[in-house]
């Protein structure tokens, strides 16, 4: 397996297209996420401003095939274990297996086993239970966390996805957490809607985020930026702002955060 990337803090594109994916390969990032997540998300976020992805296992052999970037994937949840579903992603070249809404120990220790060291495993933090054991998750041999503020608002009747960056919730996490560690989307430092990048940008260096995930406003606005130009701002501002020390700007960022309208 490679090495992710030459620069600490990664950058993972989510997969869109065979057409956009020779557009947004770079050295600047760590890889690619594909999402095979289906089940029950449908009827968990029908109400919701959320995107699911209608990707499948063939995409994953596409994009091992096009490109030799890392790849992330999502699998559905394995509180019921499948077995198949965990062999298909391992036999089409997935490098790392994202485990969503996790709610209980075993079911992370039961993939472990079955990927048997053939691919990183890491876990999506977007469950009250996942946060209750993360300690214990810690312990186990997962690479990453990353915190899915989508699943996690609905779970709490959170209309303002972002809260948990600003009720105690990430401050009393992260501490907990000696892995990598994400949370949130990126797009160019100078947009995102309703929360500019350059706010989420600040709040990620405060939790020590060492990699971002870049989706759907990433690709909006690729009408604006190339992809290039959006890598270079995102690594160019966290590298003038990896030690914020304007106590004010981050309490008026969270100010700002917790007003937006949604």
């Amino acid at each position: 397996m490679q090495n992710l990337t030459k620069n600490k803090f990664e950058l993972w594109v989510f997969y869109a297209n065979t057409q956009l994916l020779e557009q947004v390969e770079s050295d600047l990032i760590a890889g690619f996420v594909v999402d095979l997540e289906k089940k029950g998300k449908d009827l968990r976020q029908k109400l919701y401003n959320t995107q699911i992805s209608e990707h499948s296992i063939e995409d994953l052999k596409e994009v091992k095939k096009r490109t030799k970037s890392n790849i992330i994937c999502r699998i559905n949840p394995q509180e019921s274990l499948n077995l198949r579903e965990i062999k298909e992603v391992l036999d089409a070249g997935a490098d790392e297996i994202l485990l969503p809404m996790v709610r209980s120990l075993s079911e992370v220790v039961n993939v472990l086993q079955v990927v048997d060291n053939q691919a990183l495993v890491s876990v999506m933090l977007e469950t009250n239970s996942a946060l209750t054991i993360v300690e214990k998750l810690d312990k186990l041999p997962l690479n990453r966390f990353y915190v899915g503020l989508n699943d996690l608002a609905i779970e709490n009747g959170h209309q303002n996805i972002f809260t948990p960056m600003t009720d105690g919730t990430i401050e009393k996490l992260r501490p907990k957490i000696s892995k990598k560690f994400g949370i949130a989307g990126l797009t160019h430092p100078s947009l995102g809607y309703p929360i500019p990048c350059k706010v989420l940008l600040r709040m990620m260096l405060m939790f020590n985020c060492s990699f971002g995930i870049l989706r759907r406003s990433f690709y909006k606005d690729l009408a604006q930026f190339s992809a290039h130009q959006i890598y270079t701002a995102l690594l160019e501002n966290l590298e003038e702002n990896k030690e914020p020390n304007l106590i004010e700007e981050l309490d008026a960022d969270k100010i700002f955060i917790s007003n937006a309208v949604f």
